[in-house]
């Protein structure tokens, strides 16, 4: 296999990953917004920081 042939090859496997991780990414947030996390009433302790999380996510997909 030539260089060219390589580094396409690797420009392919790079965007596959990425799409998949974005994909990842809008799925996670999906969930976020579930009624599992915007139940305010409960006497459960262990609810996450929905913000951070978000803020998180956006880390992840913008690296900023």
């Amino acid at each position: 296999m030539n260089y060219i042939k390589q580094l396409q090859c690797d420009l392919q496997e790079r965007d596959r990953v990425l799409t998949e991780r974005l994909e990842r990414t809008w799925e996670f947030r999906k969930h976020l917004t579930s009624s599992k996390f915007t139940n305010t009433e409960s006497d459960r302790n262990d609810w996450i920081s929905v913000a951070d999380v978000q803020r998180w996510l956006t880390y992840i997909e913008l690296g900023n």
